[in-house]
């Protein structure tokens, strides 16, 4: 766990049920500044749009983007892509989901 701590990458788990079960400071530091919670995926964006955090959203509608996003989000077991942030970085994605969700 010091290692993703530390990293220097922004690295999070979720659950099978989409619920966030770790996040290091760097992707706390992205996504997180104070949010208290519910932790979901959709939530989190939610957040993030609320507060200027987290991705960009083109046109600004959180609710389209959730609605696109879902349905896909576990679709294969690994996907890479590039995403911008709000702030004007971008980060590139590795997803992987494992057997169990």
């Amino acid at each position: 766990m010091e290692a993703l701590t530390e990293s220097g990458q922004a690295v999070s788990i979720y659950d099978a049920e989409d619920n966030l079960r770790y996040a290091n400071e760097t992707y706390r530091g992205m996504f997180l500044i104070g949010y208290e919670g519910p932790y979901t995926f959709a939530d989190i964006l939610r957040y993030g749009a609320a507060h200027g955090l987290g991705v960009r959203i083109d046109g600004g509608d959180v609710e389209a983007l959730i609605a696109r996003t879902l349905p896909r989000r576990r679709s294969s077991r690994r996907k890479s892509f590039e995403t911008d942030l709000v702030d004007g970085r971008w980060f590139w994605i590795e997803h992987s989901v494992l057997p169990n969700g």
